[in-house]
């Protein structure tokens, strides 16, 4: 689809969402991905509709002095972060592909990876890396009960359980 880039509001610029007009098949906030089809950069972020309200606040001279847009204007909203990621310009109008896709908590992840704040990427990336060495971590005790296990072993355990019970028995 093509969309016009217009400059995300000032409050707007350290969060990770971007505003779409007229959305017609998208969910409400939905983590997406939206990619620059030119040069095929990539960004997960959370999208939200921009309803009337919005833009009559994004169109409000006295607040902030940005071009005006309209709601019939397919227009995407979004910050100098996310942009220069796409290597977009604004106010110039891009060919872009936004995907929606049901994969759970993967897709919180790879937004964070995205996110504009060090503070948010630092932290995906260390969780990502404690997941992994606690794989490695319980890999081994796993790995030795693999190796380690032995039927011969289990069948005299049992029968020695079985005889010790019969026995008390009679």
């Amino acid at each position: 689809m093509n969309f016009k880039i217009k400059a995300a509001r000032s409050e707007d610029i350290m969060q990770a969402f971007v505003w779409v007009t007229n959305t017609s098949g998208f969910d409400k906030f939905q983590i997406v991905k939206i990619k620059n089809l030119s040069n095929k950069k990539i960004i997960w972020v959370t999208l939200l509709h921009a309803d009337q309200s919005f833009i009559k606040n994004y169109n409000n001279k006295e607040i902030r002095n940005t071009i005006s847009i309209t709601s019939d204007e397919q227009c995407l909203i979004i910050s100098e972060w996310y942009r220069d990621l796409l290597e977009i310009e604004k106010n110039k109008i891009h060919k872009l592909d936004i995907k929606q896709y049901s994969i759970g908590c993967i897709k919180s992840l790879l937004m964070s990876k995205y996110h504009p704040d060090t503070t948010v990427r630092l932290s995906a990336t260390l969780g990502l890396f404690s997941i992994v060495l606690g794989i490695i971590g319980i890999s081994q005790p796993i790995s030795d009960l693999i190796v380690n296990f032995d039927l011969f072993r289990i069948k005299e355990v049992m029968d020695c359980l079985i005889q010790k019970t019969f026995n008390k028995l009679y």
